[in-house]
């Protein structure tokens, strides 16, 4: 995690199940695992007002058996 001005860059990981029907995809109840990025934005008292950043689809995808990775 990094931070200038009132942009804060960090990298994650998010956790989870396929608990519900996504993108068409009926649940699984795998589990998942995926990288993301997020550079969110925070305002004059610290909230977070804006957020950009991608998350690996990909991975979630081959992880619930949906693509071939």
């Amino acid at each position: 995690m990094t931070a200038a001005g009132d942009h804060v860059a960090m990298a994650h990981w998010a956790t989870g199940s396929h608990q519900a029907t996504s993108m068409g995809i009926d649940p699984t109840g795998k589990p998942t695992k995926a990288r993301g990025l997020r550079i969110p934005r925070r305002d004059t008292v610290g909230r977070i007002v804006e957020r950009w950043g991608p998350s690996d689809v990909l991975d979630i995808l081959g992880d619930i058996g949906a693509v071939g990775v």
